[in-house]
């Protein structure tokens, strides 16, 4: 005996996805009414993410032009997905921008008070802010980052003179990579207000009676004779 599959009904119109499938998993916020989806990847990516799809009409015809590039035009990082429904009447078209994702962690400015940070340069992390001790209250520290889509997390300090950890404001950039970040510190303290010296050294060896409150200090040198030295 032979068998045939007959499909009973009117053919279906609809031209429609039921999902997409990026590298196997399904597209996050893929609905069926949505053409058009942009989809950021590593910024370590190397190989092209393979789009798959499903439609929703098992009938309908769905052909799948991959993207060829993550670094090229928009045209070669766009996958295409047309379908057609199984009454050939409809046909939309999908696509997926493949982006890859911004790796820069580093900060534009950070501020204390309102006011930028002297000396501030992106590729340093590590800050040392001195105050007059008349400041009671420490500095509120802001940062704004280099890229607008990373994100920026603030720890402040609590104190001018507790541990320094205490001391030290932290500064937490995330790129737009999640797996790419950087750490900024601004660690503050007052100025110093002792100007007394710790030594004097004469020709290298330290001065006799020398003291940190004693200000004036009388030398005698021993008398050269000129014959010691002859011409």
């Amino acid at each position: 005996f032979d068998f045939f599959l007959v499909k009973l009904g009117i053919p279906s119109a609809d031209a429609s996805l039921n999902q997409i499938l990026i590298d196997g998993s399904p597209l996050q916020g893929f609905q069926p009414d949505e053409l058009h989806y942009e989809v950021f990847v590593s910024s370590s990516t190397q190989d092209v993410p393979v789009v798959a799809a499903t439609p929703a009409s098992p009938y309908a015809e769905v052909v799948v032009v991959q993207a060829s590039s993550l670094q090229g035009t928009p045209a070669e990082r766009t996958a295409t997905i047309t379908v057609t429904s199984e009454n050939e009447e409809n046909t939309l078209v999908y696509t997926v921008l493949f982006d890859l994702m911004n790796d820069d962690a580093t900060l534009a400015a950070i501020t204390l008070d309102g006011q930028p940070l002297d000396g501030f340069d992106p590729q340093v992390l590590h800050y040392d802010a001195a105050f007059p001790s008349t400041i009671t209250d420490v500095p509120v520290v802001a940062a704004e980052a280099t890229d607008p889509a990373a994100t920026v997390t603030i720890q402040q300090a609590v104190s001018f003179t507790g541990t320094e950890e205490e001391r030290t404001a932290t500064i937490e950039v995330v790129s737009q990579d999640p797996s790419v970040s950087l750490t900024y510190t601004v660690t503050f303290r007052y100025m110093g207000s002792d100007a007394t010296l710790s030594n004097i050294l004469i020709d290298g060896i330290s001065l006799e009676g020398f003291g940190p409150e004693i200000f004036e200090y009388n030398i005698v040198l021993e008398t050269i004779d000129p014959n010691d030295f002859p011409l």
